[in-house]
Parts: C-alpha cells; structure tokens; sequence
C-alpha cells in the first residue's frame, strides 16, 4: 500500500473521531448500566467510516426511500450504532443517556420503527443477511 494511502487512513484525526465515538459509548453504557461494551467499541471505525463516507441518508427525513440502507445484524453492538445516529442528528445525544431504560427508544438491541434510522431489528448473530437478501430482493428467497 503506498504511504498516501496509510496516511489518509492513519490520521491523528481519525484518532480523535473515534475516542469521540468511544466516549459516548462509554456515557450510553453508564447511563444504562448496561450494554455490550466489546461489541460495540469493535465498531467504531466500521460505522464510523461507513456514516462519514459511504451511507447516504437524510437524518430529517429517515425513510427517505433513495437511502442506503445498513441491516446491522450484530445486534447487541448497538451502542455503536446509537452512538453513530445520535452523532449523526437522527437521535439526539441526550438520548444516549436514557439507553435500556423503561420510556426510552434505545433498548438492548436495535428496533426497527422506534429508533429513527434503524432499518431491521436485530439481536441473533447471523439474521441480518437474510433481512437484507429480502429488503433488495423482495423475497425470502436467495437468487440463484
């Protein structure tokens, strides 16, 4: 790989996004006291490099219908994904201080039509694929 390439990806800022993103998992978890704290800091540069550079979306308008659209199957990994919608306007930073409580959206696995963004509630390692073969083929069925 040349060294432009390391750099562009190797970057102090880079650095300082994440422990960003981390923080906010860690004051999710706290307000919780709760969470699966190895799978959601696993994440961080995946989600965050995908919501900074590759998704689009409208977080004023999250079922815009030309959106991407990110199944994200490890479930109990949501911090992460919290983290990333909050940092991204669909929620709002306060709400990760609410994460697993009684009244709140952000429960221990992401919910499809409670959490604004979140396209397939999931939770079992491994269902996400299947959600998405239908989601773009309209079908539970796998092309072949």
């Amino acid at each position: 790989m040349s060294d432009n390439f390391l750099n562009r990806y190797n970057s102090p800022k880079l650095d300082e996004r994440s422990l960003y993103l981390r923080r906010l998992i860690i004051r999710a978890f706290e307000g919780g006291q709760r969470g699966h704290l190895g799978s959601s800091m696993s994440l961080v540069e995946i989600m965050r490099v995908l919501f900074d550079s590759y998704l689009n979306y409208d977080y004023l308008n999250p079922k815009w219908e030309d959106r991407d659209r990110l199944v994200f199957s490890k479930g109990h990994g949501c911090l992460a994904l919290y983290v990333l919608l909050a940092d991204k306007g669909f929620i709002s930073l306060d709400d990760l201080d609410t994460f697993c409580h009684f009244n709140s959206i952000l429960g221990g696995h992401p919910e499809y039509g409670k959490v604004p963004g979140v396209e397939a509630s999931t939770g079992a390692l491994g269902h996400g694929l299947p959600i998405a073969v239908k989601d773009i083929f309209g079908t539970d069925e796998m092309p072949t």
